[in-house]
């Protein structure tokens, strides 16, 4: 009986482990509020604190890390020009009383510690104007895209550059242009299990090896 559970113990445990190693979709999303400007037909239409929602999904598995250059410590996924080529990944932001939209240039997502100095940031952009939204948090240094979290306030770093090329939900295209943003929170959904997996992963096959020896001995 005591090897029946023990067996059965080191099953869950391994079970537990591995289940880190497949493809778990996850999505990171950022609430807060933004002003800008929106141009679309030779019209502009300026928007001062809007609530938005700007929601990235990708797959854990298919985050890669990159070193070997600045910014240091970086994860990436999605298509980013230089960082990371890798499969596409997709977005949408909505923002209140101006619309829903989708970038027209592929997204990335990462996960950075800038030169060692200022660690945790979490960047958003496409792979021709890099980075639209910037946000920084101490926790971003060891989530790395892969770790679900409950909703986070984070600290606005940066909002990027202008005229991003977008497109409406009813098809008609334009530019979206930001010039701040204010009381942020993100989250992710899904993901991949805390790193204490692998921890698991190693308890599940040292009880399966204990179980083996016991029973040859």
């Amino acid at each position: 009986m005591k090897r029946m559970i023990s067996l059965l113990i080191g099953v869950v445990l391994l079970t537990a482990g591995t289940a880190s190693a497949v493809p778990w979709p996850i999505t990171y999303q950022l609430n807060g509020v933004l002003s800008g400007e929106y141009a679309t037909g030779g019209q502009s239409s300026p928007f001062v604190t809007a609530p938005f929602t700007f929601r990235v999904t990708a797959d854990a598995a298919d985050v890669v890390a990159v070193t070997t250059f600045f910014p240091d410590d970086l994860y990436v996924v999605g298509a980013a020009t230089p960082w990371y080529t890798g499969p596409t990944i997709t977005g949408s932001l909505s923002i209140e009383g101006v619309g829903l939209f989708t970038f027209l240039n592929n997204l990335y997502a990462a996960d950075t510690q800038v030169d060692n100095l200022q660690p945790g940031i979490f960047q958003i952009g496409t792979d021709t104007e890099f980075t639209i939204i910037d946000v920084s948090d101490n926790f971003f240094e060891s989530y790395h895209l892969m770790t679900r979290v409950n909703s986070l306030p984070v600290v606005l770093s940066q909002v990027g550059f202008a005229q991003f090329a977008v497109s409406e939900a009813g098809g008609t295209t334009g530019d979206l242009t930001f010039t701040d943003a204010s009381s942020l929170t993100f989250e992710a959904a899904g993901g991949v299990p805390e790193p204490s997996t692998f921890v698991l992963l190693g308890a599940g096959l040292a009880g399966m090896l204990l179980i083996r020896k016991r029973r040859t001995s």
